[in-house]
């Protein structure tokens, strides 16, 4: 187990250098995804009189994300004990319920179902947070105890 001395120790390292770095990485290929990258040798370019943005980055990180199919996503599970009759009956209704709580979140907006892919081939990583649903009402079969947020 690690100790509180090893964590401090640590904290500067992962927050001064790796962190660090990797922001820095990402924000350099966010300007070339928003086509803003900066072209030193031309001599005009604070009125971009010579360079021609064609948003060559955007295609080349949104093509990939688009040919994903995302539209019908579906959820399987395995039962455990394969040979209890039970045990398959069991893994047939939790896949039904999860099913059916991805077709509610299918009607998100943003998709977290087409955002997660899109952040994560843009920045190379992505996160869903999954946040409680204050508004929960266990009587109405549109309504999810959570919500998923893809955060920018």
């Amino acid at each position: 187990m690690i100790t509180v001395k090893e964590i401090e120790e640590l904290a500067p390292y992962l927050k001064d250098k790796r962190h660090a770095k990797r922001k820095e990485e990402q924000e350099l290929d966010e300007l070339f995804y928003t086509d803003k990258f900066r072209v030193p040798w031309l001599k005009d370019e604070e009125e971009e009189n010579y360079v021609v943005r064609r948003g060559l980055g955007f295609k080349l990180v949104n093509s990939p994300v688009n040919h994903l199919i995302t539209d019908n996503p579906q959820v399987f599970r395995a039962s455990l004990k394969s040979e209890v009759a039970v045990h398959e009956e069991s893994a047939k209704r939790v896949a039904s319920e999860m099913n059916r709580w991805v077709k509610i979140l299918l009607r998100m907006n943003p998709n977290p179902f087409k955002a997660f892919p899109h952040f994560l081939m843009r920045r190379g990583e992505a996160w869903i947070h999954i946040l409680p649903n204050n508004a929960f009402n266990p009587d109405d079969t549109g309504s999810l105890p959570f919500v998923l947020a893809t955060p920018d």
